[in-house]
């Protein structure tokens, strides 16, 4: 089983305990794993680009580089950069080299160049996606402590069936030895039956004298002894496993009451994650509607007319579709109703 961590940090993940954590996730919020995992990637990204939004302010996420792999590291940006420089020399000298008019339209290029890259800095900063930038880095935090939360339920109840398994097995092999203490109780009784037999056959015979028979008496005193030795300590033994067994499930007891509080503590968040999630998506779609001047719109999916005011969550409440986003008519009609696009449609 390949164990793995966190980004930077969270406690060690199986494959397995991730395979548990995917199937419950997906099976509480009712859609399909793959869907899910499509949205865990989703908000990955979402969440590199709010790192590169943001990067003159604290990382969301831990301190991760919104650079490749490659580029991450300060001294390669750095030849990087150095070479990128010494190659824009290069070229600034040989186009010096072709006269006076060569060197005008370079400078003119340079300073387009320069118009170009100082309004793609500035856009980001007035995008509409900063002020936005902090709520979503909550969810996905919210979603990755949610993450992180099932992860560590999932292996705890993997260990608790790791221990049942193990008790399992000691009360076999207690079994197994209680048979064998029966068996060889059941000997000596039956060698000692046996051995009586014996001698009442030899004094009904005669042949018995009475040395003998103090001797015999002294064979079967010290037998009879042995055997209650033997009895009572596998006595002792039972007593001793079933106190240690006992222990054991009060423990097992106690662990999965603790699990049971903490999954139904990990449900009420995620149902809350969900609500504030739908409560978000519905006030986008009104804002989108605000911006094309109506509070109405067509239903992408069975083309009903929806008063969006009016909506409680972002659904149709026809075909019980879910909106994402209220986009102009695609009609030349200038009356035509804006469409509400469909989760399927964006998909």
């Amino acid at each position: 089983m390949a164990d793995s961590t966190g980004r930077d940090s969270g406690p060690p993940i199986d494959a397995d305990a991730f395979q548990e954590w995917v199937e419950h996730t997906a099976e509480t919020r009712d859609i399909d794993e793959q869907e899910l995992l499509n949205q865990l990637v989703s908000a990955f990204w979402i969440l590199d680009e709010m790192n590169g939004v943001t990067e003159e302010r604290d990382p969301v996420g831990g301190g991760t580089s919104p650079y490749p792999p490659e580029l991450s590291d300060p001294d390669r940006r750095s030849v990087g950069d150095a070479e990128a420089a010494s190659g824009v020399a290069a070229d600034r000298s040989g186009s010096s080299s072709a006269g006076r008019d060569g060197d005008e339209d370079e400078t003119a290029s340079d300073d387009e160049a320069a118009d170009d890259r100082s309004q793609e800095e500035t856009e980001p900063a007035d995008g509409p996606e900063k002020p936005e930038s902090g709520a979503v880095a909550d969810e996905v935090r919210s979603l990755r402590e949610s993450m992180y939360g099932q992860l560590e339920v999932t292996q705890t109840v993997t260990e608790l069936r790791r221990q049942v398994s193990d008790l399992s097995l000691d009360v076999e092999q207690q079994r197994s030895r209680q048979e064998e203490f029966a068996d060889r109780y059941s000997d000596n009784l039956t060698r000692l039956h046996s051995r009586v037999e014996t001698l009442d056959d030899r004094l009904d015979e005669g042949a018995v004298d009475e040395t003998e028979l103090d001797r015999i008496a002294e064979e079967f005193s010290a037998e009879i002894d042995r055997l209650d030795s033997t009895q009572r300590e596998f006595e002792t033994w039972i007593d001793e496993e079933f106190d240690e067994i006992e222990g054991l499930f009060k423990q097992l007891l106690d662990t999965t009451g603790t699990l049971e509080e903490r999954l139904d503590t990990l449900d009420t968040a995620v149902s809350t994650l969900r609500d504030d999630e739908e409560t978000d998506r519905l006030a986008a779609l009104r804002r989108d509607a605000l911006d094309l001047g109506t509070d109405t719109g067509r239903c992408e999916r069975c083309e009903t007319t929806i008063d969006i005011s009016m909506l409680d969550e972002p659904r149709c409440p026809d075909c019980d579709a879910t909106f994402v986003a209220a986009e102009p008519a695609e009609s030349w009609n200038p009356f035509a109703k804006p469409v509400l696009r469909t989760a399927e449609r964006v998909n």
